[in-house]
This record gives C-alpha cells, sequence and structure tokens, in this order.
C-alpha cells in the first residue's frame, strides 16, 4: 500500500548498499515500486535492465520481473538502476556508513 511504499522509500533514502556483482558503494536517491528489471528500459539501449544484465554484466537474474528497482546515484549525479536482487545493505555504524562512498572511491 501507499503507506508502506513511502516509508520504506524514507528509511532507505540516502543509505548506502553495495552492489554484489561488483562491490561497488551507492546511495540511494529513490525505489520505483513500479518498475522491475524486465520492464525497466536501459535509457538508450533500447534493451530492459533484465537485457542488459545478461548481455553486458553476464548475469542471469533469477527475479526479472521482482519489483522495486533500486535507483542509485551514479557518476557525474546520473542515475542508476539496480535490480534489488544485486544490491546488499550493510550494517555499519552510522558515521561510518556515512563516509563508505569516500573510502570506496580510492
Amino acid at each position: 500500500d501507499a503507506k508502506t511504499i513511502a516509508a520504506t522509500k524514507r528509511r532507505w533514502n540516502n543509505e548506502v548498499v553495495i552492489a554484489t556483482y561488483d562491490k561497488r558503494c551507492y546511495s540511494i536517491m529513490d525505489i520505483p515500486f513500479d518498475q522491475s528489471p524486465s520492464s525497466l528500459p536501459v535509457q538508450g539501449l533500447g534493451i530492459s535492465h533484465a537485457q542488459y544484465f545478461a548481455q553486458k554484466k553476464k548475469i542471469t537474474l533469477k527475479y526479472p520481473n521482482a519489483k522495486p528497482m533500486i535507483q542509485v546515484q551514479g557518476r557525474n549525479d546520473q542515475p542508476i538502476y539496480l535490480p534489488a536482487e544485486v544490491v546488499c545493505a550493510n550494517e555499519l555504524d552510522p558515521q561510518i556508513r556515512a563516509k563508505l562512498p569516500l573510502v570506496a572511491s580510492y
């Protein structure tokens, strides 16, 4: 329901997560609950995110129709959309977690 979605977005907004396939850290910008890897096209490529991961990353998603997608901040503040199954949260102290993108970028 809308209340649960809003609470989830508030809880995870700006949280640092780790992409399991390349161990990069990202900050969550949004969680589009109406999109899945198979329904969300990759801008400019004409393929879905499920197809992108299969072709470019050589990763076959177990749940290509699972919602939501995770919107993270990429280079130059460009949005990157990641399937939820390739993202994991971290359990670090909040002060260390806030510095994680800086540390991981070296």
